[in-house]
């Protein structure tokens, strides 16, 4: 009885730093969502103070014209987003997922890194380079398109236009993730039944509709709602093409949120459609969590919403399969055509057809990841490339003209000036030496903060994960349920439906309970950051994986709790810590939306917030904002190539049943 009550002490200490930090920055700001979209929040007589106004709010965003067209606005393009991105993002991943999975491993070690490269780099570069390809005198896209004929289009300043450009950008994006998913599916379904159905008879295409569309079926389900929900929350590219704009024509519900808090102060009614999108969004990671419960055998019938879901997938996987049909018939029927008349005339096939059997899947492919790389290309390209040399039409990128004039423009732009007079220094923009040039240029202090936060929060992070995960897996104790629940309950909240709250946590403590103010430090990233619910559930779900006779002979040899969890447990969890740790240095690298909200002063910037301050600052100089889009990017990219494996292993936890 008493080992069992230490255990059960041991047990809430692991538990405690991340359930502290979990009521603190997460459990608290959802009390608060709820209850700030009934309140008029003023900051200046604080969260309690602030008087109560009902559904007021509800009928300002919805009854004031001026607002309500703009919400409305806001949920419209959300929609359309969401309509077009989903389906074309899942149909494209599933037929490329599917060729890519018929060609050698070689070949497709290859294709992953293609299609996956475009989505290392963070939305905040993408749409830097977006806005490049898109810009109206000097554009790549604009160029290409005067090959057919058609005139200049105003991608970004005409209303007609400014949404489809965003939508398109988001397209270019790649579906690397989604097709990773669909590849570890792909390698899961059984080679008895692709034989089984080839001895039927069945060709390549009737094994493909029959045998592996079923199968991957709850890939699709999953998905579906995960690109839904992703699509819902979509901020980072509407904010950097247009601004919402012009005249509000591509705003969509985070914008609209971000706008009516952080630009206007319309804290109340920005609640509200905080709240509004937290059900949305809410409702789709249900529909997930429901359709992807592995620890649970389903016995019900399947909901009405579950049936609308499953036509959903059903839908994109016939256009798939219409789509995959149109791919291979070609290919199929020239090379049947081609045998039977070298059949007729007993000749043995040509290398050339040989060629084409064995490599069709190729003529899809390697065009495609070209096309998709072509972004990536061209902001290399520029940030080698002089402005005066991008100023032409085409833009004149040859390897003849590369120089390093624009990454010596940004440390100029980025350095602060010495006072040449006090210190009696001819040249004012110079260094003496490293300690100098650390301390007076921005950029080198945001790639240091940058570096410091994303090691910090990453090791911190699966630290307390890890910590938390060993009890919720391997040790019984009273109220261990609720704690996972909640765990689970929060995975489920989209991040963005608790800015407003989060932020006032921030910036004025807890109400009613603390007045510390951490906003305009790395505390209000590194705080709210370590705690992930999604790390420890992982963790959790590989932890009991892990034989329970290793803690027993731990035991028997005199280990308490906290030398089975350090001497056991830890060692053992070397392969999830490692892929998480990869992919929580790259998403902290790559963060922007929360910096950019929390950290106003410009020492304490991460990367992504400094370079979108040179963006708004060299607007039409592209070769200068080119070259800080690399500095960021070319880490998240060796970091992929090099730790592909884990990268890979991270992603598809998991994602696939079984």
């Amino acid at each position: 009885m008493r080992e069992r009550t230490q255990r059960q002490l041991w047990a809430w200490l692991f538990l405690s730093p991340a359930l502290f930090l979990f009521v603190i920055f997460m459990g608290i700001p959802m009390i608060l969502a709820l209850l700030l979209a009934f309140k008029n929040y003023l900051p200046s007589m604080g969260f309690w103070g602030s008087p109560w106004v009902g559904l007021g709010n509800f009928r300002d965003i919805f009854g004031n014209m001026l607002m309500r067209d703009r919400v409305v606005r806001a949920f419209r393009n959300t929609l359309l987003f969401t309509i077009i991105f989903v389906p074309v993002n899942i149909l494209a991943s599933m037929i490329i997922a599917s060729l890519i999975h018929s060609v050698s491993e070689r070949w497709k070690n290859y294709y992953r890194a293609a299609f996956f490269l475009p989505t290392v780099t963070s939305a905040i570069i993408f749409a830097m380079i977006w806005r490049w390809l898109y810009d109206y005198n000097f554009g790549l896209l604009n160029w290409v398109l005067s090959w057919f004929g058609v005139d200049r289009i105003n991608w970004l300043g005409d209303p007609r236009w400014s949404m489809a450009a965003v939508i398109f950008a988001a397209i270019g994006a790649g579906p690397g993730g989604n097709i990773l998913i669909y590849l570890a599916g792909l390698s899961r379904v059984p080679q008895e039944c692709k034989e089984a159905a080839w001895v039927d008879g069945a060709n390549a295409i009737q094994r493909w509709w029959h045998v592996t569309l079923p199968l991957l079926r709850p890939i699709t389900l999953y998905l579906v709602v995960l690109n839904t929900i992703g699509s819902f929350q979509v901020f980072e590219l509407v904010f950097m093409l247009t601004s919402g704009g012009p005249a509000g024509s591509s705003t969509v519900l985070v914008y609209e949120i971000y706008n009516l808090a952080f630009v206007n102060g319309f804290y109340g009614q920005a609640g509200a459609l905080s709240l509004i999108l937290l059900f949305i969004v809410t409702f789709f990671a249900v529909l997930q969590f429901k359709i992807f419960r592995t620890d649970v055998e389903e016995t019900r019938p399947p909901t009405v919403f579950e049936k609308i879901l499953d036509f959903f997938s059903l839908g994109i996987e016939h256009a798939a399969a219409g789509i995959w049909w149109g791919v291979t018939r070609p290919v199929s029927f020239i090379r049947s055509r081609a045998r039977a008349g070298r059949k007729k005339k007993g000749i043995q096939d040509s290398p050339s057809l040989l060629f084409l059997g064995k490599n069709g899947a190729h003529l899809v492919l390697l065009p495609l990841s070209i096309l998709l790389l072509v972004p990536m290309i061209w902001m290399f390209l520029s940030a080698f490339t002089p402005g005066v040399f991008l100023q032409s039409t085409p833009p004149d990128v040859r390897p003849k003209n590369f120089a390093l004039d624009n990454y010596e423009k940004l440390i100029e732009a980025t350095t602060i000036p010495r006072k040449a007079a006090e210190e009696g220094i001819e040249n004012a923009g110079s260094f003496n030496g490293l300690l100098d040039f650390l301390k007076r240029c921005k950029l080198a202090r945001w790639m240091g903060n940058t570096i410091y936060l994303a090691l910090l929060i990453t090791f911190l992070q699966c630290l307390l994960a890890n910590l938390a995960a060993y009890p919720l897996s391997k040790i019984k104790f009273k109220g261990r349920g609720l704690v996972f629940g909640m765990f689970i309950a929060s995975i489920m909240v989209p991040h963005q439906a608790l800015l407003i709250p989060l932020f006032i946590v921030i910036t004025n403590g807890i109400p009613s309970l603390t007045g510390i103010q951490l906003i305009n430090s790395h505390w209000a990233l590194i705080l709210p950051g370590i705690c992930s619910p999604v790390a420890i559930f992982l963790m959790r779900q590989y932890i009991k994986t892990l034989p329970s006779s290793l803690e027993e002979a731990a035991r028997i040899d005199g280990c308490g709790e906290l030398g089975i969890w350090w001497r056991v447990i830890l060692p053992l969890s070397k392969p999830i810590l490692a892929a998480w740790g990869i992919l929580s240095f790259t998403a902290i690298w790559k963060s922007f939306f929360w910096p950019f909200v929390v950290i106003g002063h410009e020492p304490y910037f991460p990367l992504e917030v400094g370079l979108q301050t040179i963006q708004q600052q060299h607007t039409v100089e592209y070769g200068l904002v080119m070259a800080g889009a690399t500095i960021s990017a070319v880490p998240m990219i060796l970091i992929f190539l090099v730790f592909q494996k884990q990268i890979v292993k991270g992603l598809t936890i998991g994602a696939v049943k079984g």
